[in-house]
């Protein structure tokens, strides 16, 4: 079947041959070619028309179109297209409801069915992105997935129901029913089975935006919670909704009963398991309320439950162990503001202490006076720690030596600290700088008792010499005193 061109040649429409049969158009016309049947009313009903600008295969595809570079195969794809360009559909009332999107991959019975002024889209498997409208550059791969995606951009959704409900953008749900709970939050990602997918009912809506949910079921029951971030087996699964934002959870189970709280880091299996508080740090690997670090971001304070090493082994009888290596110190602590650097509940053992004492670090020096009077105004005496009524002190109960604070106040001022509760400390090791004066001046003056001492000394030598120089004289004055009581008598006679 053909016609004549010019010259007498022919030119054959259709050629049927024992192995083939083909059918040519004119390629300077607009027509094409068509299968179809007459409808029962009037007109024609298309089941195939090819032009070389469009593709129709199915009954009724691409019914409207006027756009180019289309390829529509199954029944009534594309049905209501009418300038839209550029676009692949391929199933059952596939991109049904498309009239003007271009550049749109549909794939699977009425993948985006509904889609109205939506382009650059990828909607893959039954009612995947079906009622998509105003939204562009997204990927949806599964059963139902992004089903009801709307002014929606940049999106990537693979898995049954993935990302079912959501109207949010640059939103990314991987895994069956991921992100199915997410309505109109925007950025976020849910990377597993159920990941930010609750369907419970009464059914939550997660409104949330910059989440990230990885692992199965992992923030299942998310409600309007944000920023959060939470990766592990069912993690933050339990509980109520989370209504909470700013969390990080990383661990099977990690702060499942966290609900409304916010601002929590909780690392490791079952960390923070229990804890409803916000401003809560865990890192454990079991529900324990004693993890292996805890920390208080509200109050900025940081506990560990072990031992802990710096720069060396941690050892098992040592809470904190710290090597220098070459640095100068091992520790430094800065009073800052407070009224001390340190506080040590109980007693110190060390091996050598050194204080600051370089005179160049120094100025306005002069040495302590009338030491010895202040020492002599202080009294050292036993006493007990009241324990009954400071009881977090952690005092010892034995018996105690020491000084009073108020006494030594009164005398020596510059020893004694007021806490910021009232509460006075005696500073033990510069009463050795006062001790040292005390027992210069006492050996001073035990100096010159020696020196009385000595002269009261030598005047008793001298005194016993006297003594013994009269004892000599009476001696004599007693032998004289014979001698001559001798003559008196003889000359009596």
């Amino acid at each position: 079947i053909g016609t004549e061109k010019a010259g007498g040649a022919e030119e054959n429409f259709l050629q049927v041959t024992p192995d083939s049969t083909r059918v040519y158009v004119d390629e300077e016309s607009t027509g094409g070619f068509a299968v179809g049947k007459i409808g029962a009313v009037s007109g024609l009903q298309n089941f195939m028309y090819l032009r070389k600008e469009n593709y129709f295969i199915g009954h009724n595809s691409g019914k409207l179109t006027t756009g180019l570079y289309n390829l529509f195969l199954g029944y009534e794809s594309g049905f209501s297209n009418t300038t839209g360009e550029s676009n692949t559909f391929l199933g059952h009332r596939t991109g049904y409801s498309n009239d003007v999107g271009v550049n749109n991959v549909f794939i699977g019975k009425e993948a985006g069915y509904s889609n109205t002024g939506s382009d650059y889209n990828t909607f893959i498997g039954y009612q995947a992105g079906y009622n998509a409208h105003a939204s562009s550059y997204n990927t949806a791969v599964g059963y139902q997935a992004g089903f009801s995606v709307t002014n929606w951009q940049g999106g990537a959704f693979l898995g049954w129901e993935a990302g079912k409900f959501t109207t949010g953008r640059q939103n990314v749900f991987l895994g069956a029913t991921a992100g199915r709970a997410f309505t109109t939050g925007d950025d976020n990602v849910c990377i597993g089975g159920g990941a930010g997918g609750s369907n419970d009912s009464p059914f939550v809506e997660a409104t949330g935006d910059k989440n990230i949910f990885i692992g199965y079921q992992t923030g299942y029951k998310s409600g309007p919670a944000a920023h959060n971030v939470i990766v592990g087996h069912q993690t933050a699964f339990g509980g109520t909704y989370i209504t909470g934002s700013n969390n990080v959870y990383l661990g099977e189970g990690a702060g499942n009963q966290s609900g409304s709280a916010s601002d929590n880091v909780f690392i490791g299996f079952n960390a923070g398991l229990n804890e409803t508080a916000s401003d809560r740090l865990y890192i454990a690997n079991s529900d324990t309320d004693f993890p292996l670090i805890y920390g208080d971001f509200e109050l900025s304070r940081l506990a560990f439950n072990g031992s802990v090493g710096i720069n060396r082994k941690a050892y098992s009888n040592v809470s904190l162990a710290i090597s220098p290596n070459d640095l100068n110190y091992g520790i430094y602590v800065d009073a800052g503001s407070t009224t001390y650097a340190a506080y040590f509940n109980g007693d110190a053992y060390a091996t050598g202490t050194w204080n600051s004492s370089d005179k160049r670090w120094k100025k306005n020096i002069s040495t302590l006076n009338s030491s010895l009077d202040k020492i002599i105004k202080l009294r050292g005496v036993t006493f007990d720690w009241n324990i009954e009524r400071y009881p977090d002190k952690g005092f010892d109960n034995s018996i105690q030596i020491g000084v009073i604070a108020q006494e030594v106040e009164k005398v020596l001022p510059e020893l004694v600290k007021t806490d910021t509760d009232g509460y006075k400390a005696v500073a033990y090791d510069k009463l050795t700088a006062v001790l040292i004066e005390a027992v210069k001046e006492q050996q001073k003056q035990i100096e010159e008792l020696k020196e009385k001492n000595n002269t009261l000394s030598a005047q008793v030598s001298e005194i016993d010499a006297l003594k013994a120089e009269m004892n000599e004289l009476k001696a004599m004055v007693k032998e004289i005193a014979g001698v001559t009581k001798e003559s008196k008598s003889e000359s009596a006679k």
